[in-house]
């Protein structure tokens, strides 16, 4: 297997063990606690209430009751059942600088209702413009992709995205142009979610384009959603190194196609091409994948198609240590596998959907300039000797932050330092991990590691699958 398939998608390994079992049989087995996942997944499930975006919700009348947390305090009542909950009222709430809300965890089944009642009616409102259509769609969707990870003992989060995908199904097969806009084939950065939303969508339109039935395709859309899963069980900073793997970091990673499993077994998954595409999606036709080492007819067509959208997407998503590669290239790098580690007939049938997509609106996807392609991040202007300016990208790692304007009443006030540590970034943003939630608005002062200083405006706040604050910021003069 090439050198640059395995960086782009972890896919260089030692030598895989001489094993030739079915991954439904192997995963049948079983692999063990799930350590460090099941310490967070005890703490998150013993928690009270979970987080929603302010924006997730727009009813007269209420089917959840909605808290707000004040300073320190226990979270208080602000929106009963039956209540009503305006776009004026999430405007009223960012205005005072709260990014989310509270939902009790007992209410969790129907948030996941009204997430997927909220995906059916953005992607068939025609006054939606396309841009804020895929938004709604993407971000319902990574929500409960989110929770499942973070709250694997709630019921019913993996059959709600099976839900989810029984619409995509029907939606790629009925207008492939319309919903092939929900595959992210711009300048995106590596972000777990991220990726899971892409690859479920492009195992849709390549289920599809393979010819087989919607209710196939369901399952297939379903298990490139969650496929996954099990990496909330690797750190961060070893999914997006830069690099040869240590022995050590290889053996987390190799773990998360079981880890992903027992959360779905944990969930009540039982679709078996679910569960065959998250044990099976890193195997390969010539023996060289993980975590069994299987090879030939030992890997179903779910894996198959898995496999190929998993390292497509992870190859054109721009990484901390590099920019966004082109599709046409990416397919290129891809080709010299296939027949090999891939599926000759599944790579060339997702080669034509990604080639009459590009034809289709060439903008939509990184353009293929020749040139080498330059490493994303935020880009700084600084005066050199000559009166010219220099560009240059803020790597990825841990940088000094303070805050120099803020909104919230809760956690680090203006001047207070905080620790950040920058996750991605793009040609004008960047995503870091805060000690706190940050409100739109607000300003960070980040100090990089040539003492450099670099302002930044907080655009938005999520939460990452262990609870983090995940602040997103464009640059600020």
């Amino acid at each position: 297997m090439s050198r640059r398939l395995a960086k782009a998608g972890h896919l260089q390994q030692p030598d895989a063990p001489n094993n030739r079992s079915t991954p439904a049989s192997r995963a049948s087995e079983g692999s063990g606690p799930l350590g460090t996942s099941e310490e967070h997944n005890q703490a998150a499930v013993s928690a009270a209430f979970f987080p929603i975006p302010i924006d997730s919700l727009d009813a007269p009348s209420l089917e959840l009751d909605l808290y707000l947390r004040h300073s320190r305090g226990a979270p208080v009542l602000y929106r009963a059942k039956g209540s009503a909950y305006s776009v004026r009222d999430c405007k009223k709430l960012a205005d005072q600088g709260v990014t989310h809300l509270l939902v009790p965890i007992t209410q969790h089944r129907v948030f996941q209702k009204l997430m997927t009642e909220r995906v059916t009616t953005a992607y068939e409102d025609p006054n939606l413009s396309r841009a804020e259509r895929t938004r709604i769609v993407r971000e319902s969707c990574a929500a409960m992709i989110s929770d499942l990870m973070t709250y694997p003992h709630i019921p019913g989060i993996s059959e709600t995205l099976g839900d989810m995908a029984g619409c995509f199904a029907a939606w790629c097969t009925q207008d492939e142009s319309k919903f092939s806009y929900l595959l992210d084939m711009s300048e995106h950065d590596y972000y777990t979610i991220t990726h899971m939303v892409n690859v479920g969508v492009g195992c849709g339109m390549l289920a599809a384009e393979l010819g087989m039935p919607t209710d196939q395709i369901q399952r297939i859309v379903q298990g490139g959603l969650i496929h996954d899963v099990g990496k909330i069980g690797v750190p961060a900073e070893v999914l997006n190194k830069e690099g040869k793997l240590t022995d050590e970091e290889w053996a987390m990673i190799r773990r998360h196609p079981e880890i992903g499993v027992e959360i779905l077994r944990t969930n009540g998954e039982t679709c078996a091409e679910v569960i065959e595409m998250t044990i099976a999606h890193h195997e390969r036709l010539d023996g060289s994948g993980y975590p069994y080492g299987l090879s030939g007819d030992a890997i179903g067509i779910p894996a198959r198609i898995c496999a190929v959208l998993d390292v497509y997407d992870a190859m054109t998503a721009a990484r901390p240590y590099r920019g966004p590669l082109p599709p046409n290239k990416v397919l290129d790098t891809i080709r010299t596998e296939s027949g090999k580690g891939f599926d000759k007939s599944i790579f060339d049938a997702w080669d034509r959907v990604v080639q009459r997509l590009v034809e289709q609106d060439p903008s939509r996807a990184v353009q293929d300039t020749g040139q080498p392609v330059p490493p994303p991040g935020i880009l700084r202007q600084m005066p050199n000797a000559a009166g010219s300016t220099d560009q240059t990208a803020l790597a990825a790692g841990e940088v000094r932050g303070v805050f120099v304007r803020r909104f919230m009443r809760t956690g680090p006030g203006v001047g207070d330092p905080i620790r950040c540590r920058v996750m991605s970034t793009e040609a004008t943003a960047v995503r870091l991990t805060l000690p706190c939630p940050a409100a739109a608005g607000e300003m960070l002062r980040i100090t990089l590691p040539d003492e450099s200083t670099l302002n930044l405006m907080v655009t938005r706040t999520t939460y990452g699958p262990g609870g983090e604050p995940i602040v997103e910021c464009a640059r600020a003069a």
